[in-house]
């Protein structure tokens, strides 16, 4: 397995800053399988009410799996939504925090790690970071009387940032006289040779693009390793975000920032050096970082099953079996038109969960759908619903 994804890392395309589209998808299929029958029935009913659900979340022909599929692919849509501005949260991704500092502190700009939850923060705030958003989502989830599609939106973020949050670039930087004052950003100003940065070489490490190929061999391998399932078993009884983030610290020390990586560095700071050269990393830094990652995305698995079992756990509005509205001519007051009797009713598209109002041309149209109230499903983007 560490010769494959050595291979990865060498030879997939760049990805964007997170773990790829590959691992964000194995570590949602890890963390679906965790779940009993029961809680994937609620997930996969959660998920439906995602306002993006057909566009997003439409299986493509060669899956054969769809609920497995759309598992992985929750904790991906964050990535997706990248284009989408109502929903993209670019600082939500990362923690502002310090890794490590090499030289004099003083001469460094270190930020302040506010971990706490801003007042009145909601899924539209933008200026947050990871272990806030995480708690945010959690919040969000966790709230049956919160409108379906934002719980399904915050399912997601959560399936993106506790696997952001095991990728150890994510939890925060390194920060060096000269060489990074104001910090690495994670391993993004660092070059190497394999990959563009530091940072996507990790993002890297679990794979590129999505196949479901690769993804059931690397899913087959954690899941038939013992020792790696019972020791993050282990690792679920710690259930603090801010816990995870520090895990992640701690593992760039060791594995991330190494004497390959702070040599150079140490040079800059030191005036050794004038600047930072582009760093060819070594196959034993591939193998280690390689176990690492296959670690960090087995632990992030069952965290994440932790999270959403919770959330699941409260009820959800399925828009799909409201109650019809009758409306049959008996159910008409005397002399009442059959336009009158349409208005403020609702037509819901039980195939994609969009709800039309008697303005619409969709109204009563679609191939599957039913009467329902104001509240079901969600607007049409036309008619506003």
């Amino acid at each position: 397995m560490v010769r494959a994804l050595i291979v990865v890392v060498l030879f997939c395309p760049s990805v964007a800053s997170a773990w790829s589209e590959g691992g964000h998808h194995l570590i949602g299929l890890l963390a679906y399988h965790l779940l009993d029958a029961d809680q994937k029935a609620a997930f996969q009913v959660m998920l439906a009410q995602h306002p993006r659900f057909a566009e997003d979340f439409a299986v493509p022909g060669n899956v054969a799996t769809a609920d497995r599929w759309r598992a992985g692919r929750a904790g991906y849509w964050p990535d997706v939504a990248r284009s989408q501005p109502a929903y993209n949260r670019p600082n939500w991704r990362w923690e502002d925090a310090v890794t490590l500092v090499v030289g004099d502190r003083e001469r460094v700009r270190l930020p302040r790690h506010v971990t706490h939850l801003p007042r009145g923060a909601s899924l539209q705030t933008d200026d947050l970071h990871a272990s806030q958003a995480i708690a945010l989502c959690q919040r969000v989830l966790n709230d049956a009387s919160q409108p379906a599609a934002d719980r399904a939106i915050a399912l997601c973020w959560l399936g993106h940032l506790v696997g952001d949050s095991h990728q150890p670039c994510h939890a925060g930087s390194l920060y060096a006289v000269k060489a990074f004052p104001t910090g690495d950003r994670g391993g993004n100003e660092v070059s190497t040779a394999q990959r563009r940065n530091l940072h996507a070489l990790w993002d890297g490490l679990l794979g590129g693009g999505y196949s479901e190929t690769s993804e059931n061999r690397r899913f087959a391998e954690i899941v038939n390793d013992a020792a790696l399932m019972a020791r993050s078993e282990k690792a679920a009884e710690k259930m603090d975000p801010l816990d995870w983030l520090e895990e992640s610290r701690l593992a760039s020390t060791k594995v991330v920032y190494t004497t390959e990586v702070l040599g150079p560095v140490r040079a800059v700071a030191e005036g050794r050096a004038e600047s930072m050269p582009t760093i060819q990393v070594s196959p034993e830094y591939l193998q280690t970082g390689g176990r690492m990652a296959t670690l960090r995305a087995c632990q992030a698995g069952w965290r994440l099953s932790k999270v959403w079992s919770e959330g699941l756990s409260k009820p959800v509005a399925r828009a799909a079996v409201a109650k019809p509205v009758s409306v049959t001519p008996a159910s008409l007051a005397p002399g009442a038109s059959a336009a009158a009797a349409t208005e403020d009713r609702y037509w819901l598209n039980t195939k994609t969960g969009v709800r039309h109002n008697s303005t619409c041309g969709n109204f009563e149209k679609t191939k599957a759908g039913e009467y329902c109230d104001a509240e079901d499903g969600r607007p049409c983007g036309m008619c506003g619903g």
